[in-house]
């Protein structure tokens, strides 16, 4: 026997007699612990499933339960530790990515349930999963099909708004402006399932399943509105105390952006980019109308209206968006199924307009622009006031659809990591759209007419104003009352739209977005395409830029310009 053969064998029978602690067993690979995170994640959360095209979890809500909320926020706490025992030397680079972006997922997801504790005060944690939209506007399974995953939703949601009132019970008293959004939100949920989800289904004969929807939807309304009479109740005795304190905010954008910035020298950029947009606008309406100061310049212009109403014209711009970014050779343009402008749910009005984007499981590679239409309930002047004016709304659709949110989500189809497709940063995703409307316009889209530029501009002061006052509002005290004001000096938004804006700072804090993550991509623009100017063109930056699918750019930034 050799020397090896005995020193195997002496080691063996050790082993065998002392334990088998000495036989180690190898961790899953990399590869293997993100599939298996990513199918944990959805089994907790089958709603983000769904939306992710996961369409095994039609119809199943998460449980919000305070028992369910704590599960979930140990299992992230669980998967951290896990994730740290994968050493960077034995990844590989695009592993080592996925492991700062997946420990950047899990302490985002742990800030908003246990530190901020948002499932138990803000509706706004609610409106993307509760959404019955996929089920009635999504043509992504035959009608019967959706209609029988919709009655599943409907059931599942009777449980979840019940659980939610629970939780919301915990945190009394509650805030007038998280009681005001919850009321928008399960308020507009309740009045789609009564009078706009029946019509979607009402071409499928079949009795039974039209009984099963009528029954479920009355019950999940009276749910919902035995939580809207308590919200009711709750709003005598409600505070103003919405601001979550600088220290909570400067959490956030380093949970969610990888970004330690003080927060000053934040506001000094929202500033400075509102300063430098006011000064273009001027400039602007001097030529577009000569005379007049920029008050009434803004009311000129905001008087010329689409002619056949917001959503028409929108229909018009999105294919000659397309051709531009086509003929100009601004960023490739991956294949996709279908386009559609429609009007915005009522659960989500709320919202002026956001786009309903393919997801990263799905077969077809279709959108819809949701557009919203003024409030009946308002006057004659604020319906007018209201709707925009078509260059406003050109940048709308530059954001939401060419080149931006529509065509972010077919790269992210294109994309090989499973994380950058499926866990989503809002200042990466919301700043590609506002960067798109000023490259599109310093592209010449529109031949730089005045009009088009006061379009622009003032879409982009109302992101400026948003960043400023997600600070303001956050940090430094400031009421929704002064936010709304601070929308009609520099924003120049009529009372209607300044309210609507300055109520959304108040429960998302993350507005913010916008504007930082124009100003990070334009500026590492500029630092990569400096390097090699006659090589690296805008082209090849935006392509190399939606690579990386929804990455914070912080984290883009390291990996383009190390």
């Amino acid at each position: 026997m050799t020397r090896k053969i005995l020193y195997t064998s002496i080691l063996f029978l050790f082993c065998f007699i002392f334990g088998a602690g000495c036989i180690k067993h190898n961790p899953p690979s990399w590869d293997t612990f993100v599939f298996e995170f990513t199918e944990t994640y959805f089994k907790m959360n089958p709603d983000r499933a769904v939306a992710n095209g996961r369409h095994e979890y039609d119809g199943v809500l998460p449980d919000y339960s305070e028992k369910g909320i704590r599960e979930q926020t140990n299992w992230y706490k669980k998967q951290r530790e896990q994730i740290q025992e994968f050493e960077d030397a034995y990844l590989l680079p695009y592993q080592r990515i996925e492991k700062k972006n997946l420990l950047r997922v899990i302490d985002e997801n742990v800030f908003w349930l246990e530190t901020m504790r948002w499932p138990y005060k803000n509706a706004n944690y609610y409106v993307a999963q509760l959404s019955p939209s996929i089920y009635t506007a999504r043509n992504y399974a035959p009608l019967d099909q959706r209609m029988k995953s919709f009655v599943r939703y409907l059931v599942s949601l009777k449980t979840a708004v019940k659980q939610i009132q629970e939780n919301y019970q915990t945190e009394v008293p509650l805030s007038t402006s998280h009681i005001e959004i919850a009321k928008t939100v399960f308020g507009g949920i309740a009045s789609y399932i009564k009078n706009d989800a029946p019509k979607v289904f009402q071409s499928i004969h079949d009795d039974k399943m039209q009984h099963d929807m009528r029954t479920a939807g009355e019950d999940v309304v009276n749910e919902i509105n035995d939580f809207m009479y308590w919200l009711n109740l709750q709003m005598p005795k409600a505070t103003n105390k919405f601001a979550i304190g600088a220290k909570n905010f400067q959490r956030m954008l380093y949970v969610t952006d990888c970004l330690q910035t003080p927060l000053p020298e934040l506001e000094k950029m929202g500033e400075d980019d509102l300063q430098r947009n006011l000064a273009a606008l001027k400039k602007a309406c001097k030529k577009f109308a000569p005379g007049k100061s920029v008050n009434d310049c803004i009311a000129l212009y905001k008087s010329e209206k689409p002619q056949n109403g917001p959503i028409e014209k929108a229909r018009e711009q999105l294919p000659a968006l397309e051709a531009f970014i086509k003929d100009k050779k601004i960023v490739s343009m991956p294949k996709y199924a279908s386009l559609n402008v429609k009007e915005t749910q009522p659960y989500m009005n709320w919202n002026y307009t956001y786009a309903e984007l393919p997801a990263p499981y799905d077969k077809k590679q279709e959108g819809i622009l949701h557009i919203t239409l003024p409030d009946t309930s308002w006057t004659a002047e604020e319906r007018n006031d209201y709707i925009p004016n078509e260059n406003t709304l050109l940048f709308t659709s530059i954001h939401e659809i060419w080149p931006g949110h529509f065509l972010q989500s077919l790269y992210l189809d294109k994309n090989r990591s499973l994380p950058a497709k499926v866990f989503s940063n809002q200042t990466t995703f919301e700043g590609w759209g506002h960067y798109a409307e000023e490259m599109m316009f310093d592209q010449g889209y529109g031949n730089k007419s005045p009009r088009v530029e006061i379009g622009m501009r003032l879409n982009a002061l109302m992101r400026d104003v948003r960043f400023i006052a997600a600070i303001k509002m956050h940090t430094e005290g400031m009421s929704i009352d002064e936010a709304e004001q601070m929308f009609v000096k520099y924003a120049f938004l009529d009372i209607a739209g300044a309210k609507q804006q300055a109520l959304r700072g108040a429960f998302d804090p993350q507005y913010y977005g916008y504007t930082l993550g124009k100003l990070m991509i334009r500026k590492l623009s500029e630092d990569w395409r400096a390097v090699r100017p006659t090589k690296r063109t805008l082209r090849s930056f935006n392509n190399r830029f939606l690579s990386y699918g929804l990455l914070p750019i912080q984290m883009i930034r390291d990996e383009m310009m190390k």
